[in-house]
């Protein structure tokens, strides 16, 4: 299906997204271009409800044209990340609408036609209900904020202008002879359209100060064709973008293709360019429509590979952030203040470590360990980080995380998961041998040995007092007392050396359908276990945070447990083809998605491109700049394409085919068999 002014370049059409395979409600669905967000019920033609521009917010807007006095019904829509195209039909006039966000605005333009396709001439009568306030927000939270404030109007010949005190909402309109009815909230006029003819109106709106708006007003009266051309070309130039960082995939299972561009389409709605952030550009943890601006530690690091890859220099420049703060009282940053935000995660520690880790490897930027953060090396505060919890000269002991622990998974039914915690005290080990190495990198002997004994230590601690090869499950430890908590976070270790192939082998017998797999994913929590909470998507068993699958495949891809890896990820391949971008968690015994927060297009979203590179394609790169590559191709594809890796200076091909890969770098064409790694110097 091809609508009216759908953009045709190569980049954009890669992030298109047909509304007939949509299943986000209209309230989850928006549009995004680094300085506005807006809200697009799609199921009318002529619609927009919400204006959520950083810091300014017009949470409560409300636009809606009636044409003959209808309510025009939506038949087919395409979703692209800064435009949305509808279409539908009024007393024999079909009718289509374009939604562009401005390149580099907090503005939209809404181009409508209206063509007659009967045998006589007719006069449509047009209302454009309009409601709504505008204010200034400074904290950008999990919550999608509020700014409603009530706004004088000043009606002008085209334009109506709201203002409360320095904050501005203009919404402008093509023709004359609009008139504003201000008892019904309505700016009212007509359009005459011979027979067998079509009229083309647009109208705009512009949130800001008062200089912005109505600069970006002035533009689109002007020429509003010519900004829906700069509106589409802005898309392309910054898909096209990506892919001069990052690899096109390619396979005989689109689904697995969708899945990949899917995923990278986080990067397109998440970035924001916004000079009031204390940091530009800026990547949000959601976005649309508001939802979660902030920046929590915990998803923007699951993307720490890619990241590295696709603009490392801005990434880090966020990593510094949170590495100025202090990680033990917060588990997030607000983008205008920088303010910290929220209680202590416990998972911060082992996450900042591995930003800056994962930044180093891949980017050779060992540099940044010796830069400075608060008068601090960054590598002080990583070892700071990595040994939290341990006594200097005194035995490593298990950390208990006491009732803070609960904020892990903050489970809703009330059984405990506190105390002495067995994922997050086993993936300290990781955290110490990721230090070590950066301390080896920066000539640091003596503080790298001493890491690694206490990643040996742990690794004997958790076998020794938490293992349960009975249950071939962890314990945890409330106070003093042993409890067994079935949740998805265990399997996270599976690519950590702390676990010893019969621990791994244990925990992986839990994958089946009983209790942690159903037909559409991987449940968060075990099915038989007595916190499971079918509501609770992410974290309590009814689906799971959509970052959680796709790092565990990853992992167990790592791990050479390819068959594990195989059957999570084919049960959630629907993700790329049913929706336009990824919320906070997708439920596993059925199609859907949590809709019971306001987290749309998750940063962590491109943690499933991730996994086919750095996982399912065997990506890995060493501190001596070797890549090594070792694919493995699932029974669900025929073949997969990896074109245009660049990573340690090197750009590579990766072709899998059914009976052997071939890697391509430098001219040089390289073929092996499957469980034969190829290593790049």
């Amino acid at each position: 299906m091809i609508l009216r002014d759908e953009p045709v370049g190569e980049y954009s059409r890669m992030f298109r997204h047909d509304g007939a395979n949509n299943i986000l409600l209209e309230k989850d669905l928006g549009l995004a271009n680094g300085h506005i967000t807006v809200g697009t019920p799609y199921g009318a033609v002529c619609s927009v409800a919400g204006l959520y521009a950083p810091p300014y917010v017009s949470s409560d807007f409300d636009f809606d044209l009636r044409l003959f006095g209808e309510k025009l019904k939506t038949v087919r829509y395409v979703w692209y990340p800064n435009m949305l195209f509808r279409e539908g039909c009024a007393r024999g006039c079909a009718v289509a609408s374009g939604l562009f966000l401005l390149k580099g605005r907090r503005a939209a333009v809404m181009r409508i036609s209206i063509e007659n396709k009967t045998a006589s001439d007719v006069n449509v009568p047009m209302q454009a209900m309009l409601a709504g306030g505008v204010d200034y927000v400074h904290d950008w939270t999990f919550s999608k904020p509020i700014g409603n404030k009530d706004a004088d109007l000043r009606v002008e010949p085209r334009r109506l202008v709201k203002r409360n005190n320095d904050k501005y909402v203009i919404v402008g309109a093509s023709i004359d002879g609009m008139s504003w009815f201000g008892p019904g909230n309505m700016w009212e006029g007509a359009l005459a359209i011979r027979h067998s003819a079509a009229a083309v109106i647009y109208f705009h709106f512009c949130i800001g100060g008062e200089t912005e708006t109505a600069a970006a007003s002035r533009l689109m009266f002007a020429d509003p064709a010519a900004c829906i051309i700069e509106a589409q070309n802005d898309l392309e130039e910054r898909a096209g973008f990506i892919f001069t960082r990052l690899p096109r995939f390619t396979s005989d299972n689109t689904t697995l293709q969708n899945f990949y561009y899917r995923s990278l389409v986080h990067y397109l709605t998440n970035e924001w360019r916004v000079d009031e952030f204390i940091v530009n550009p800026y990547f949000s943890t959601g976005s649309i429509n508001g939802g979660c601006v902030c920046s929590y530690l915990w998803d923007f690091s699951a993307g720490w590979e890619l990241h590295a890859l696709y603009k490392p220099n801005a990434f880090k420049e966020q990593i510094k952030i949170f590495l100025g703060l202090d990680l033990t009282k917060c588990f997030a940053f607000l983008p205008v203040n920088g303010n910290p935000n929220g209680p202590w995660y416990p998972v911060n520690q082992e996450k900042i470590v591995g930003l800056v880790y994962y930044h180093v490897l891949i980017t050779g930027d060992a540099s940044f360990l010796q830069e400075t953060v608060n008068g601090r090396t960054v590598l002080d505060i990583i070892i700071e980080n990595a040994t939290h919890g341990v006594k200097p000269g005194e035995p490593l002991m298990l950390f208990d995380y006491g009732i803070d622990g609960e904020h892990h998974l903050e489970l809703r039914r009330g059984l405990p998961y506190h105390g002495v915690l067995p994922d997050l005290n086993a993936r300290r080990h990781k955290a110490f041998i990721w230090a070590a190495a950066l301390c080896r990198l920066a000539g640091r002997t003596a503080d790298a040995r001493l890491l690694l004994s206490y990643a040996n230590e742990m690794k004997a601690l958790v076998r020794e007092q938490l293992w349960c090869g009975e249950k071939r499950w962890f314990w945890f430890i409330n106070n003093g007392v042993k409890d067994i908590r079935l949740t998805v976070q265990m399997f996270k270790l599976a690519d950590s050396g702390v676990l010893d192939d019969d621990m791994l082998d244990g925990l992986l017998s839990h994958l089946n359908e009983d209790e942690f797999l159903s037909e559409y994913g991987l449940h968060s929590m075990s099915k038989t276990d007595p916190a499971y909470d079918q509501i609770d998507i992410d974290n309590g068993g009814g689906g799971n945070c959509c970052i959680f699958p796709t790092l565990i495949i990853e992992k167990l891809y790592t791990r050479g447990r390819a068959a594990e890896a195989d059957d999570i990820f084919r049960r959630i391949l629907w993700w790329g083809d049913c929706l336009p971008y990824w919320g906070d968690s997708m439920v596993a015994n059925y199609i859907d998605y949590r809709q019971d927060t306001p987290l749309q297009c998750t940063i962590g979203g491109v943690t499933g491109a991730q996994c086919v590179i750095f996982g399912m394609m065997g990506v890995s790169i060493g501190f001596d700049g070797t890549v090594t590559v070792n694919p493995h191709l699932p029974a669900f594809a025929g073949d997969a394409r990896l074109d245009g890796l660049r990573i340690g200076g090197k750009v590579i091909d990766i072709h899998c085919e059914r009976q052997r890969y071939t890697v391509i770098v430098g001219g040089e064409t390289i073929v092996k068999s499957y469980g034969e790694p190829a290593a790049i110097r």
